[in-house]
């Protein structure tokens, strides 16, 4: 999916979407930041 593909309000519907739980339980599995971060570890002050 790229941002070309929305045509019509429906279309959203079809591009992924991370919800609350799902950063909670993906910080919970990959302490402490979890596994969605922009960089490494070690670069997060």
């Amino acid at each position: 999916m790229s941002p070309g593909d929305l045509h019509r309000l429906d279309d959203l519907q079809r591009f992924p979407f991370l919800d609350k739980a799902t950063l909670r339980n993906r910080q919970v599995a990959v302490a402490p930041c979890g596994d969605l971060v922009a960089v490494p570890e070690r670069e997060i002050v």
